[in-house]
């Protein structure tokens, strides 16, 4: 199937060609499983008629604005969340370094073990800490491509007029 075509065909024999979207495959697993409330909210919210949060941005109807979502999200959101992933990060290795000298100034082996564990999870978390970095840190780069992809459409389509 060609890239870009989010569509599963449906049917055994291709013959037919019943193709359905996965998103909506997935919506309607999950919407078998719930109660009739549920179904009815959903059903509301899939229609548009209640949505479950506001709006966090207006609907972009123009291109500069698509820009100017693109670079808020980058200077807004990104730099936030890598400054308290770090802080996070510090603070787990504190912790881990006052827990080691805790341990050492122990003999009572169940203070021990009981630290023992939990710099073993410090340890973890601050593995998932990184992850976490590295997952922001490869958004930002879709941010940033996506900026440039709409300047340069922005650029383009102005060029043509």
């Amino acid at each position: 199937m060609p890239r870009g075509n989010p569509r599963i065909c449906l049917s055994a024999f291709r013959k037919y060609r019943i193709y359905a979207n996965p998103i909506v495959l997935i919506w309607k697993a999950d919407y078998d499983n719930r109660t009739t409330r549920e179904k009815t909210a959903m059903e509301r919210g899939r229609l548009g008629e209640e949505r479950t949060r506001d709006r966090i941005i207006p609907n972009i109807v123009s291109l500069n604005q698509a820009l100017k979502v693109e670079k808020d999200v980058q200077s807004a959101y990104h730099a936030l969340i890598e400054e308290n992933i770090s802080y996070w990060w510090a603070v787990e290795e504190d912790a881990i370094e006052s827990y080691v000298n805790l341990m050492n100034t122990t003999d009572n082996e169940k203070v021990k073990s009981t630290l023992s564990k939990i710099i073993e999870d410090s340890k973890d978390h601050i593995e998932v800490l990184e992850s976490m970095k590295e997952s922001f840190r490869k958004i930002l780069a879709d941010e940033q491509r996506h900026a440039r992809m709409l300047q340069e459409l922005n650029q383009e389509l102005a060029g043509d007029k």
